[in-house]
């Protein structure tokens, strides 16, 4: 199993809207590719959130195939209409993981 994480530190003042826009638009389209199996969004508890909460939004799909389908075809898009959305207010990164015991 692969994962593809996002991690977002989201300015407090957007903090609301972030997440609506997060779990209506950016999770959906993710799962509308039907390449991922499932998904966790999470707080990042272990980061000082003076300035801002910390993110991470995980998907996993069953083999690196289809994570390199997803990267090529359909991440650049969802990514772009993120930074859109939200330019200046948020910092991020993204991994790639493979799972080697659950």
């Amino acid at each position: 199993m692969y994962i593809i994480a996002y991690s977002f530190k989201v300015n407090n003042n957007i903090q609301k809207e972030w997440l609506g826009w997060i779990k209506e638009v950016f999770i959906k389209k993710h799962l509308d590719t039907e390449i991922f199996l499932e998904y966790k969004l999470t707080r990042i508890l272990s980061l000082d959130s003076e300035d801002g909460q910390t993110y991470s939004i995980q998907f996993s799909t069953q083999g690196l195939g289809p994570l390199q389908k997803f990267s090529a075809l359909h991440a650049t898009a969802i990514l772009n209409e993120h930074h859109q959305q939200f330019a200046g207010q948020y910092v991020s990164f993204q991994t790639v993981m493979e799972v080697i015991a659950s």
